[in-house]
This record gives C-alpha cells, structure tokens and sequence, in this order.
C-alpha cells in the first residue's frame, strides 16, 4: 500500500469555457477558483465529461465515508455511529452525482 498523500480535499469541478475559437474547453479539477489545477478533463464536452468531472471531485469525500464506514465495527453499536457513517456517504453520493442534497 501506497504511504504517498494525495492532495486535501474538498475539491470542486469547474468549467472553463474556450479562451479563442481554436482553443478546447476543458473541466478543471481543483481545491479553490484559481488555486492550481489537481486534474483536468480537455476537449471536454457538457454531459458525460462533466459527470466524470464530479466524480473525481468527490474522491476525497468518497474516502472519508469509506475510512468512516470501515471504522464502523470497531466503534461502539450505537445509532449515532450508523447515521453519522450513512450522513458522510450520502454526501459523498450526492456531491458524486450531482444531485442536490
């Protein structure tokens, strides 16, 4: 297994239109507007790649719910573990989705 960090989320999506006519529009994968980009989609078209988009954007989120529910059996079996285990996912699924919450 990897000992590598990858970069702190939470990270977002963002369109960015063409700069000219021969330029491509691309989505950027990043932490912040104008932070630096962690990823990009060019030659991205509206639909699919942006959906691909949103779910490179939720990896940190989708982490999180996955450490948290592994950790679940090692954690007392109380509801408020359940709902706070089914909260992180569903908020990870949504922002992966992207449907509102």
């Amino acid at each position: 297994m990897s000992t590598a960090k990858h970069t702190p989320g939470p990270w977002q999506a963002r369109w960015q239109d063409p700069i000219d006519v021969d330029d491509c529009a691309r989505i950027a994968i990043e932490t912040a507007p104008d932070a630096g980009d962690i990823a990009g989609i060019h030659h991205a078209t509206r639909g699919e790649d942006e959906a691909n988009a949103r779910l490179i954007a939720a990896a940190p989120d989708m982490l999180a719910a996955l450490q948290r529910i592994a950790e679940y059996p090692r954690q007392r079996n109380d509801e408020l573990s359940i709902a706070g285990a089914r909260a992180i996912a569903a908020a990870a699924i949504a922002k992966a989705t992207g449907e509102a919450q």
